[in-house]
């Protein structure tokens, strides 16, 4: 439909078309084969090819995180299977995932395609607060405890979590995630790292993200909405590593600034030890 008519088509109407698209698009998924939610829920996790995305973090699973098949896997925000569906096809009998969100519908479809299907795949709702996803949470992410014994898991990521998480948020999460982990696992956590390069390239007017408006210890591109992508100084995260109960293993920086060198993903990401 063309913008200029649009103001000639009443809004529940709109919503009827979009929504009849949307199933229209959900068909031809089912007919090609592809095991993804549907488009409504899709919207939440953001743009990109829903099943690309996820084969590709697979991948630097394996490579960066030392990811093995018999793993103990937390997906910390786990949304709508985006990462999870390709860990169906990777984890043997013998390891487990288990993801956690605040979005009833996602974790529903969730234990309702995925557990079904594979019965060591545990989707729990979280009673969060966020201001998007869900207002009437009852835990605010600064006080939130993760619903698991200490030192349960082999392997813990977090990807565009802690992009869009407060600084006290943050920290809370961080602890957290060294709290689960076994001695000797790995954490996978992705950031918005402003450093020399970062900064010189967004002076440059290189980078998709202009984390030009400062707010306490974080910096945001969306003043409007702070937590649509907030960015941190990479020698403040390093502190949390030295600090913490892991310490980096390793950083590969991503190209979301204009980098035309790393690894090639958006975001940059750390992998934490737990000694």
């Amino acid at each position: 439909m063309q913008s200029s008519l649009k103001h000639l088509v009443p809004p529940p109407v709109r919503k009827a078309l979009k929504n009849s698209q949307g199933a229209i698009l959900d068909l031809i998924d089912a007919a090609r084969g592809l095991d993804v939610p549907p488009r409504r829920l899709r919207g939440f996790v953001g743009d990109g090819d829903f099943t690309a995305t996820g084969e590709q973090h697979l991948r630097y699973f394996i490579e960066y995180g030392k990811l093995r098949p018999e793993h103990k896997v937390l997906d910390v925000g786990c949304g709508i299977g985006r990462m999870a569906l390709p860990l169906t096809r990777y984890l043997s009998a013998q390891g487990e995932y288990y993801g956690f969100d605040p979005t009833a519908k996602s974790v529903q479809w969730c234990n309702e395609h995925i557990t079904s299907r594979f019965p060591n795949f545990h989707f729990e709702l979280a009673d969060l607060h966020n201001e998007f996803y869900s207002p009437s949470g009852k835990y605010r992410p600064e006080n939130f405890r993760f619903p698991y014994e200490d030192s349960s898991f082999d392997f813990v990521f977090l990807t565009s979590v802690f992009t869009h998480l407060f600084p006290d948020a943050l920290k809370n999460y961080f602890s957290e995630v060294g709290r689960v982990l076994r001695p000797g696992g790995r954490s996978f956590i992705t950031y918005f790292l402003l450093n020399p390069d970062s900064l010189a390239l967004t002076s440059e007017g290189k980078s998709s993200l202009n984390f030009a408006h400062q707010l306490k210890d974080c910096w945001t591109a969306y003043p409007g909405n702070p937590e649509g992508a907030l960015a941190f100084d990479e020698s403040e995260i390093r502190s949390l590593y030295r600090e913490g109960a892991m310490r980096i293993e390793a950083l590969q920086y991503g190209k979301w600034c204009g980098r035309e060198h790393g690894y090639g993903g958006f975001q940059d990401i750390i992998i934490g030890l737990k000694e």
